[in-house]
């Protein structure tokens, strides 16, 4: 009768679909030290604080949050696995041993609440972050939206929008450390309009000092934002051609 009861209360564990598979199947290797705990102290079924009981429980619980990182590489999951191995090799008569592994699970649920609080506070970082970026973007485009005018090329148009205002937005944001700094950015930006209006004749060697500077920078800051390749090439190609 002790082995049924037993059976069935791991029965429901199997079929309770809020608990994630890979922590079922911890639990349910526990089944056969169950039984003999239950055999050795017949209070597991008439006391919620059996250390047995209380052991299943607390997995139980960890295994039930949403929250929870459940991925079977996770090291809440294989710290589980741990010390269901640890129990399978220790428990002979003695129940404290129960007491013992729940607080090696106290100490993984702990963790996991230490590792979810940096995952939420990373997202919030990463959110305030983006926030910024999309607020110091829109303010680099109207500052190089003053320097065009009716002759500026459309493909350099779709380059600041696209591009060169984000590579200011993340060096505005980024601060120290950035491929770029924010006045160097800004200063690229405009050597790169005025490099491609017509010039005269006095201006050539200007436009030629200042080409190197200019295509490093660009192509800095292109690989800052991770530009794709192609697109890359197809910018540099036509302003290649503009400057011819």
């Amino acid at each position: 009768l002790t082995v049924e009861i037993v059976s069935m209360v791991f029965d429901y564990i199997y079929a309770d679909k809020r608990l994630a598979d890979v922590i079922k199947q911890q639990l349910l290797r526990l089944q056969v030290v169950a039984v003999k705990a239950a055999l050795i102290d017949r209070s597991f079924f008439a006391r919620r604080t059996h250390p047995m009981r209380r052991l299943i429980d607390r997995i139980s619980e960890i295994a039930s949050d949403a929250d929870a990182d459940l991925g079977a590489a996770s090291p809440l999951v294989q710290g589980v696995e741990e010390v269901v191995e640890w129990v399978l090799l220790q428990f002979e008569r003695d129940l404290e041993i129960f007491d013992q592994a729940r607080d090696r699970i106290e100490v993984l649920a702990a963790d996991e609440v230490a590792r979810r609080n940096e995952r939420i506070a990373n997202v919030a970082r990463q959110a305030e972050r983006q926030e910024s970026v999309v607020h110091a973007r829109g303010l680099a485009m109207a500052r190089l939206s003053d320097r065009l005018d009716p002759d500026t090329p459309g493909f350099l148009r779709d380059f600041l929008a696209d591009w060169w205002s984000l590579v200011m937005a993340e060096a505005q944001v980024g601060g120290e450390g950035t491929a770029i700094d924010p006045a160097d950015a800004m200063s690229i930006g405009e050597g790169l309009i005025w490099s491609v209006h017509p010039k005269q004749p006095d201006e050539v060697p200007r436009l030629a000092a200042l080409l190197p500077r200019l295509i490093n920078g660009l192509m800095r800051g292109a690989r800052m934002v991770s530009m794709p390749d192609g697109q890359r090439e197809a910018f540099f190609d036509q302003l290649l051609q503009a400057h011819t």
